[in-house]
């Protein structure tokens, strides 16, 4: 794991950076980005807290602190003044996508880097969308089948004071059933997929 505290330049204390976290929480895109190297200075043990405080959630802070330490490592792969230039000229939420990218399919710092300079122009939606297509090898009717799924398992329950209870609990059943089925038929897919390819052994996900 990369000390961040080594990394940065500055001689701050990890309060010095919590509480310049929290300052900068909103604003510009380079406030932001700020915001993200003050979240990776500040440890894990005090994300709740510091989440707290900007208020925000754990999760928001996690993206801000992947993306700082995103651009740590590819500054520390890869030419660092062509990185330090594409830091200040993409926006955040396209360093927070790519950071989500990078762990998703194990990309090399140097096909991050090339994905983030391709993306000028591009929406954080368009940027992800961009990056599944040509890196995500799941066949698209999959992926559709279990978005259906988990759209079955997300529908929430405030609509359901509109019918009987007992078809409250028939349908939350059916629902259960149709999900399980669906990942299954999804997971002997995959299976069939990898055999064809001549792979032999094989092994998926539970």
């Amino acid at each position: 794991m990369i000390d961040m505290q080594v990394i940065s330049p500055q001689v701050m204390t990890e309060d010095d950076w919590y509480a310049e976290a929290v300052r900068s929480r909103k604003g510009s895109d380079d406030k932001l980005k700020h915001f993200a190297e003050c979240c990776a200075m500040v440890s894990g043990e005090r994300t709740k807290d510091l989440a707290a405080d900007c208020l925000c959630s754990v999760d928001t802070i996690e993206q801000y602190r992947n993306a700082y330490r995103l651009f740590v490592v590819l500054e520390t792969n890869i030419e660092s003044e062509q990185v330090r230039k594409l830091w200040e000229a993409r926006p955040i939420e396209i360093w927070k996508s790519a950071a989500k990218i990078w762990g998703r399919y194990d990309l090399s710092p140097q096909v991050v880097f090339d994905y983030i300079e391709d993306a000028e122009g591009m929406s954080r939606e368009s940027f992800s969308a961009h990056v599944d297509e040509k890196e995500n090898k799941t066949p698209k009717w999959l992926r559709r089948l279990r978005g259906v799924a988990k759209s079955l398992c997300n529908m929430g329950d405030d609509w359901k004071t509109e019918i009987e209870p007992e078809l409250r609990d028939e349908f939350d059943a059916w629902t259960e059933q149709g999900a399980e089925l669906l990942d299954r038929i999804a997971k002997e897919r995959e299976r069939e997929n990898v055999k064809a390819l001549g792979f032999g052994q094989y092994q998926t996900s539970e």
